[in-house]
């Protein structure tokens, strides 16, 4: 009742007020190493990953805010002079914090350093198929001086604030009789025009997702994204061309390619090898029931030649599932097999 009621909330001030909202269509690829402490971050030379990128942030009023990021929306309260973060859903998944965790005091300043806030979450996955537990903790900081951000050549911001998010979240499934915890943390850096700091609105935002317990100098992510306004694109060249601008033989090619995918699983862990003809292709791999639901989605940019892929799957529901791999942008025929997950 309580997330019911707290999901309800949400919707009616999102619909009763006005919104402020800003779309960063472009997705490049990300800055690497400890970035908050840069004096510019320069993406003019990032190769572009997505123009289309479909995320944004929406300021609704003054105490409500919320990110959308590939489908999937985070919720904050603003008011108070305080920023918490809420919970997040999807259109199978809903999630929402037992009580606000503390992100930061607003307006946003320079300095800040929150080295972490516990928090204990609730929610239901895959269409309200099973329940979700999480227990996380959440860090905030800030660069202790302004920057220089670089958009793209001859688009240049300066007199800009850098933030990082990072969550640390140990999710487990109690329907399951033997759970697994399953273990990932997101980091999201924010970009702020100086003047702009008090409406929450960044100029750019850079997400990053770790599927491990702690960090490391050496720590690879499993995936990592920049998103750009839309005049950072201008003049950069798209990796996933348009579907109009490939001839048959070249669609012909991804299909084979595909179609020759190597997928395979031991019960626990999905993985998949697959030489594109090309660099620069978006490669998906989904896992799905036979409905067509979406439970886990992991991409990579193909390299010309075999790239790998994997999914651990040990925290779904045992039973049979789809492996999808396919090329995003094209219309081309994904290769299908049928998985059987043991679960925990």
């Amino acid at each position: 009742m309580k997330k019911l009621l707290l999901s309800a909330v949400i919707l009616f001030i999102a619909w009763a007020v006005s919104a402020e909202k800003v779309s960063f269509p472009v997705a490049v690829a990300p800055l690497r190493g400890d970035i908050l402490g840069y004096a510019s971050w320069d993406f003019s030379q990032n190769g572009l990953i997505d123009d289309n990128a479909r995320t944004s942030v929406c300021l609704y009023g003054d105490s409500l805010l919320s990110e959308i990021y590939e489908g999937r929306r985070y919720w904050y309260n603003t008011s108070l002079d305080t920023l918490s973060f809420l919970g997040e859903e999807d259109r199978l998944t809903s999630i929402v914090l037992d009580a606000p965790a503390y992100v930061a005091s607003t307006p946003l300043d320079f300095g800040i350093n929150n080295a972490g806030v516990g928090f204990e979450a609730r929610g239901e996955g895959a269409g309200r198929r099973f329940d979700i537990r999480e227990q996380g903790r959440l860090e905030f900081a800030s660069s202790t001086r302004p920057g220089v951000l670089i958009l793209s050549l001859g688009d240049t911001i300066e007199n800009v604030l850098l933030t990082r998010e990072r969550r640390h979240v140990t999710a487990t499934f109690p329907d399951d009789s033997l759970s697994r915890a399953s273990h990932l943390i997101v980091e999201l850096y924010r970009w702020y025009g100086i003047d702009g700091c008090a409406s929450l609105i960044p100029i750019a935002v850079q997400r990053t997702i770790y599927k491990s317990q702690s960090l490391s100098s050496g720590a690879v992510p499993s995936s990592s994204v920049a998103y750009l306004p839309e005049t950072a694109g201008a003049g950069r060249q798209q990796n996933n061309d348009d579907c109009s601008d490939k001839n048959d033989s070249e669609l012909d090619a991804i299909e084979v390619a595909l179609e020759a995918a190597v997928i395979t699983c031991d019960g626990r862990t999905v993985s998949v090898s697959v030489k594109m003809p090309q660099s620069g292709l978006t490669l998906s791999l989904d896992i799905v029931d036979a409905a067509g639901r979406l439970y886990l989605h992991e991409s990579c940019i193909s390299s010309g030649a075999t790239d790998e892929m994997s999914l651990d799957c040990s925290g779904l529901r045992a039973g049979q599932y789809l492996a999808v791999v396919s090329v995003e942008n094209f219309t081309v025929v994904p290769n299908k097999k049928l998985v059987i997950i043991r679960g925990g």
